[in-house]
């Protein structure tokens, strides 16, 4: 089963007042690929800050099911 979690702070950065993402995605009990980067705009709330965070995260989790089922490998998303 393809899994990813994510998570992002609110205005973690001190100088600019961006927000981080991070995310990790496993394949079974096995990590397969893991993000965190500095978003590119200005959140106002916390909530704007997770939303930015599960948007990129389920970009990649469908690309990586996507890319499973090209090599044959069906996977449930969760």
């Amino acid at each position: 089963m393809l899994m990813g979690y994510c998570d992002a702070d609110w205005a973690g950065c001190a100088d600019d007042r961006k927000s981080t993402s991070g995310g990790c995605f496993y394949l079974g009990d096995n990590l397969i690929s893991w993000f965190s980067k500095k978003q590119n705009c200005v959140s106002l709330s916390t909530a704007e800050a997770e939303y930015i965070a599960a948007g990129s995260s389920c970009s990649q989790l469908l690309w990586m099911k996507q890319m499973l089922k090209e090599y044959n490998v069906e996977q449930d998303v969760l």
